[in-house]
């Protein structure tokens, strides 16, 4: 795994958009690392994983899911449930999704959720924006 990304809400003058949380310190950052440490420790290790948790396979260099995951900005409008809230709203689910999508299309290869998973916000992937020139300027230094 090359790196751990983080996303949910951020506070900014009352709004909550979506942005990246990721080494912030904040209490979505903390519960996602030491969560991510059981997870990574119980692939490594070949034990189950805690109950109801699901994985899926990024089929794509970890460079590029780099990229794509460093790429992401967010969304103005952070919903819990998406589908339950008017207009474009986004969650962590979201970004990702549009993480494992974008890395996984631009490798070649399908992403698929993982089966059985509960993933509220998923299917609003594409409510969650990148910063295009960013993504292509590192894959591009990726490719050379």
């Amino acid at each position: 795994m090359a790196s751990r990304f983080s996303f949910g809400p951020v506070e900014q003058a009352g709004n909550d958009p979506l942005g990246n949380v990721t080494n912030s310190g904040d209490a979505t950052d903390i519960a996602d690392a030491g969560f991510a440490n059981d997870v990574i420790g119980s692939l490594n290790n070949g034990t189950s994983l805690p109950e109801g948790v699901f994985t899926s396979t990024i089929n794509a260099p970890d460079a590029v899911t780099e990229a794509v995951g460093k790429a992401i900005i967010g969304n103005d409008d952070y919903e819990t449930v998406p589908s339950l809230q008017p207009g474009p709203g986004a969650n962590s689910n979201s970004a990702a999704a549009l993480i494992g999508q974008m890395a996984a299309g631009i490798a070649g290869n399908n992403f698929a959720l993982p089966a059985g998973a509960n993933l509220p916000g998923a299917e609003a992937a594409n409510n969650v924006q990148v910063n295009q020139a960013k993504l292509e300027r590192d894959l591009s230094e990726i490719n050379n």
